[in-house]
């Protein structure tokens, strides 16, 4: 516009058979223009129609516009989670999500107290806006909106799984049994909570819930598809690789001039479990999984085995950085083992329970992100990780003795009070009893260093 401001132009045609829907029945438009009204009504937010109109012949709708005032400094609720919450430290996210969820969670209820109901609350059509008061949600894009009274049910249902199509991929199972139980409230009725999330997740299995990331929702080939590679490509495949990590029976891990990586897996027994399900397919599958969930990882081209050399192997993109332990050498950064707390506490807050979590295994990224790898030992549990896991998992990190340095000089007390600050899935009483489980593995990592050993992974 001509004094600087923008506006939105929203414009429908419809052909005869289209047309033919909204028979005595209101324009997306018309509708639109009551959702707004609506919702300003309510105190939510949303955008200001400044001009909006129909066109039909003998009732059928030809067409219709809707012209709204643009909504500045804001940015859409999918982008802002990929861009912006997901590269925050691990306290951060977890401050901004509670602000951003309280937040959506109370206009939720006021919509749905007054018999509001959007119908297509999806990310997208959410957005974000900073104010000095915290991040404040405005909702936008509402053609489908009504008004029930008789069918409330159906229409909660429809608004929470909109919200969740996305939220399955960036948050816990934990945090959305949370966010169920905050909107029915402390009233809710024994049962209520539980029946009313399985009720949204058979809604969202009609069609599967969309990723977070864009790179996420892009087709990948499936890492089980095996590539039988001879031995004349083997040797062409690794022909001026330099010798990363070797092992006793040969080569773990090459390095391709062109920065790929080759890793190679020795069945550890004949009568092996291996036989069936190689790790390599595990490392594939879980690296892929992780991605998905928006956790850096490895991106791998190709898993293969060689019978020449009777090894399986994976094929991956070199992850860039520096591992966590030498980039901690070289530096007192406390900052950066508050982010490995922060990385194994959202680890386990998505009921992942690495073996191999320690920082020789965590890579620091160029852009500050932490990354892992050697990811074949991992399993994703259905269930929350009981406690003694959490422990067991502790212990497993303190396997190293090269890496107690690390842990001594910033602190473990301080190293387990970052991991349950930065943990959204146990409460208060839980944190408790977790911490005083915890608080012998200070002794214990003493106990290692004083008799030589290393410590027991439990």
């Amino acid at each position: 516009m001509g004094n600087g401001e923008a506006v939105y132009f929203k414009r429908d045609v419809y052909p005869l058979r289209r047309g033919l829907k909204f028979l005595g029945r209101p324009a997306r438009a018309a509708v639109e223009v009551f959702a707004y009204r609506r919702l300003r009504e309510l105190d939510i937010p949303a955008p200001e129609v400044l001009a909006s109109g129909e066109r039909r012949v003998l009732g059928l709708l030809q067409a219709c516009f809707i012209v709204t005032r643009e909504v500045p400094e804001t940015m859409d609720l999918r982008r802002f989670a990929a861009s912006v919450w997901t590269r925050m430290t691990g306290p951060e996210r977890k401050r901004v999500y509670e602000e951003i969820a309280g937040a959506l969670l109370a206009q939720v209820r006021t919509a749905h107290d007054a018999g509001f109901f959007h119908h297509d609350l999806k990310w997208r059509n959410v957005l974000i806006r900073r104010t000095p008061q915290g991040y404040e949600p405005i909702w936008i894009d509402a053609p489908r909106a009504a008004h029930r009274r008789f069918t409330r049910r159906r229409g909660i249902i429809v608004d929470l799984s909109g919200l969740a199509r996305l939220a399955v991929s960036a948050t816990s199972v934990y945090d959305r049994m949370r966010f169920v139980c905050r909107y029915l409230g402390p009233a809710r009725a024994p049962g209520e909570a539980s029946a009313l999330y399985r009720a949204v997740s058979r809604h969202l299995r009609r069609r599967p819930p969309r990723t977070l990331l864009p790179e996420q929702g892009k087709r990948q080939p499936e890492p089980s598809a095996r590539w039988l590679m001879s031995g004349v490509e083997y040797e062409a495949l690794v022909n001026g690789a330099a010798v990363v990590k070797r092992h006793r029976t040969g080569v773990k891990v090459w390095q391709l001039p062109d920065e790929r990586i080759v890793k190679i897996f020795r069945p550890k027994g004949w009568f092996s479990r291996e036989r069936i399900y190689p790790r390599s397919i595990k490392f594939a599958r879980n690296a892929a999984r992780l991605r998905r969930l928006g956790l850096q990882s490895v991106d791998v081209q190709r898993v293969f085995y060689c019978p020449s050399i009777r090894r399986h192997g994976v094929l991956y993109r070199f992850l860039p950085g520096q591992t966590l332990d030498v980039a901690l050498a070289a530096s007192d950064d406390c900052a950066r083992m508050r982010e490995l707390a922060a990385l194994m506490a959202r680890l386990h807050d998505e009921r992942i329970f690495f073996r191999s979590l320690h920082p020789g295994n965590v890579v620091l990224m160029p852009d500050g992100s932490m990354g892992l790898i050697d990811v074949q030992e991992m399993h994703f549990r259905r269930r929350r990780l009981s406690r003694s896991a959490r422990v067991r998992n502790f212990r497993h990190l303190l396997r190293n003795r090269a890496h107690h340095p690390l842990f001594r000089r910033f602190g473990m007390a301080r190293f387990v009070d970052a991991y349950l600050d930065a943990s959204t899935s146990l409460s208060g009483a839980a944190k408790t009893a977790l911490r005083a489980q915890l608080h012998g593995l200070e002794v214990m990592l003493e106990a290692a260093d004083a008799d030589g050993r290393p410590a027991a992974a439990g």
